[in-house]
């Protein structure tokens, strides 16, 4: 970590970049929900998470996450509720119906491919896979 840490400002830079390409990329579809910044405080960047409007998309994400990568874009799902987790299921008897806004938030929500050195042209290029799926499966 203190390696990087000469590297922070100029890395955060790319990341702030990365995020405002992906905000005028995606910005008009309804379908999705962009990360929220609030006011004068300052984003960290570290991941880039949109959230499905699912009442607005005949698809799941699962099915969002398998078109994506049928076009070579890896995503991800960062956080997984505790009570998805076999361990605390087990052991302190979480159910997912205790926790309904965790559940919905969690299969709504895709992390974006997401780097300092990501291309301009990377980030169209998901962009552009994002709306075309968005445009293929709108209710």
């Amino acid at each position: 970590g203190l390696a990087q840490f000469s590297k922070f400002e100029k890395l955060q830079s790319k990341r702030k970049k990365a995020a405002e390409r992906y905000f005028k990329y995606l910005s008009h579809l309804d379908c999705i929900r962009l990360p929220m910044v609030e006011g004068d405080s300052v984003h960290a960047w570290h991941l880039f998470i949109i959230r499905l409007h699912l009442n607005r998309l005949r698809i799941g994400r699962d099915r969002f996450i398998a078109e994506l990568a049928e076009r070579n874009i890896g995503t991800s799902v960062h956080f997984i509720p505790l009570f998805l987790q076999s361990y605390y299921r087990r052991n302190l008897g979480l159910d997912r119906k205790d926790f309904p806004n965790a559940y919905r938030a969690y299969r709504e929500v895709i992390t974006l491919p997401f780097f300092p050195d990501l291309k301009k042209a990377e980030i169209e290029y998901v962009c552009r896979a994002v709306e075309e799926i968005c445009r293929k499966h709108r209710r």
